[in-house]
């Protein structure tokens, strides 16, 4: 009995903050060691560790070992990172699920996986919001507010009948309560940071704030996406295949060359591997893509007909339209890979300090565009074999959808990577 609550015990340590955690492993413990002795039950020490644990007020500076305003401001960046991430893989689930209907059983399982993980991450994603909340500005609690009912508005459009009225106001409602409580909500994050507050003091001095660039080629990069959901023509085509990854591009390129550099420290071994490993997965995406636009799909969308006969069918103005935008997508993206590889490697060489968490991140997101821009990349080759030949129907290979899962895993790691906040022992470390 005593090995099973030293067991519980050390579980529901585990779930205390990071400050008190092993203070009170140990004494909890202690106390299972001394209770034959005392004769006091072992399952009855383990049965009070546990209702501690979930009965404790853990948003108070004494036991978080940090002002309740960093405290706010770290939920917040997890709220971020999880609902941002449970969109992602909303939209995924949305595209797999249709593109998995006819596909194999596993596909169809992953499809109901990424739904799973929708909803963990938006259950999550709210707690984390109303922790940041309720230990901020009434101004947060506003967003907050507002947030969660954007949320409830889009989950009650799955069960509404898109034929009915209210199924057609559901959508336009939510984007515009989103995008209100998410002006609200940065309002309020921005305003706990101002010069002289606690919130700016407590932050670690090692961030750093984006370079002016990178920021203009996100805000490009948004404009041009937004644009393409309202007008998808062959102008906007364009400038989604060329204009958002050149911006991506130049903004990373500009962030690798700003970063700072040490002249006597090694980089981590782990910064290699990050610089490395992220560049080899996505060369070998871009080459999984090649294969799935110039074989693959064209086999599923036209199955009666041998690859040679498929291409020979299709007129030969659209073929070599099709055919330009798919090299132009090996090439830009193997190209903008080799760029990261050698610019982390020269960077990494030159005993610079980058974050490996950033490292990490910015190849990720090379891995989640590549797959992203793979769609528009096959748009026209794809329209084309589903116009030319029976059985007359678009879609793909399920190589597709499983390189779609990858590019949304990516994104989604990206995200965490970049947003959620540092482990607390890491802060400690920074601030000794």
């Amino acid at each position: 009995m005593s090995r099973a609550a030293r067991t519980v015990v050390r579980i529901a340590a585990r779930t205390l903050p990071a400050g008190v955690r092993e203070r009170y492993r140990e004494e909890w413990l202690g106390d299972i060691a001394g209770s034959r002795a005392a004769g006091v039950a072992a399952s009855g020490i383990a049965a009070a560790a546990v209702l501690f644990s979930a009965t404790m007020s853990r948003d108070t500076p004494d036991i978080l070992g940090m002002p309740l305003s960093v405290a706010a401001r770290r939920h917040a960046r997890w709220a971020t990172a999880l609902l941002l991430s449970a969109m992602v893989f909303a939209f995924g689930g949305y595209i797999t699920g249709s593109l998995s209907i006819e596909s194999s059983g596993a596909l169809q399982g992953a499809t109901a996986l990424w739904i799973a993980l929708t909803v963990v991450g938006t259950i999550a994603g709210l707690i984390a919001l109303w922790r940041a909340a309720l230990l901020s500005s009434p101004l947060a609690k506003i967003g907050a507010v507002t947030l969660t009912a954007s949320i409830l508005v889009f989950a009650s459009g799955l069960v509404i009948p898109p034929a009915n009225m209210l199924g057609v106001v559901v959508l336009p409602v939510g984007l515009v309560l989103a995008m209100i409580g998410t002006c609200i909500a940065a309002a309020a994050w921005a305003g706990s940071a101002g010069p002289g507050s606690p919130a700016a003091a407590a932050i670690p001095t090692t961030s750093r704030r984006l370079p002016p660039a990178l920021i203009l080629s996100l805000v490009v990069a948004g404009v041009l996406l937004a644009s393409l959901t309202l007008l998808l023509s062959s102008l906007t085509i364009w400038l989604a295949v060329f204009v958002i990854p050149v911006a991506a591009l130049v903004g990373g390129a500009i962030f690798v060359l700003r970063t700072r550099r040490t002249a006597h420290e090694a980089a981590p071994r782990a910064a290699w591997y990050a610089v490395i490993g992220t560049a080899t997965l996505a060369l070998a995406t871009v080459a999984l893509g090649a294969l799935d636009l110039l074989v693959w799909s064209p086999q599923a969308m036209a199955p009666d007909y041998a690859l040679g006969e498929i291409w020979a069918a299709l007129p030969p103005a659209e073929l070599a339209a099709g055919m330009a935008f798919v090299i132009i997508w090996i090439v830009f993206w193997t190209v903008a890979t080799l760029v990261y590889l050698a610019g982390g490697i020269s960077v990494l060489g030159r005993a610079a300090r980058p974050s490996t968490r950033s490292l990490t991140s910015a190849g990720l997101l090379l891995v989640a565009g590549a797959v992203f821009f793979q769609f528009f990349a096959g748009f026209g080759i794809g329209m084309s074999i589903s116009d030319t030949l029976p059985p007359f129907r678009g879609g793909g290979s399920d190589i597709r959808a499983w390189c779609a899962m990858l590019g949304q895993l990516s994104l989604v790691a990206s995200l965490v990577l970049s947003i959620a906040p540092r482990s607390l022992p890491a802060l400690e470390a920074q601030r000794t």
